[in-house]
């Protein structure tokens, strides 16, 4: 009889165990889980900026060429 109560208490504390690590893997997966929501928060960001840059780049360039267009017409016309 004693056997089997050590028996029992030893697979209940190894029970406990078990769920205490269960316990510490599930956090530990909420933690990744958190850190790379703020990752992605991060990576959608610099995306969206990149594509404002990019936006007002081709605009600057777009200005840029027909600035050039208008400088060089005369002078290339001259040449002709």
């Amino acid at each position: 009889m004693d056997v089997t109560i050590q028996r029992r208490t030893n697979e209940i504390t190894n029970i406990a165990k078990s769920i205490t690590e269960l316990a510490d893997l599930f956090r530990d997966l909420g933690d990744m889980v958190v850190e790379q929501g703020t990752m992605m928060d991060s990576i959608e960001y610099n995306l969206e900026t990149v594509g404002r840059e990019m936006k007002a780049s081709v605009e600057e360039l777009e200005v840029a060429t027909k600035s050039v267009a208008l400088v060089l017409c005369p002078v290339w016309r001259a040449f002709r």
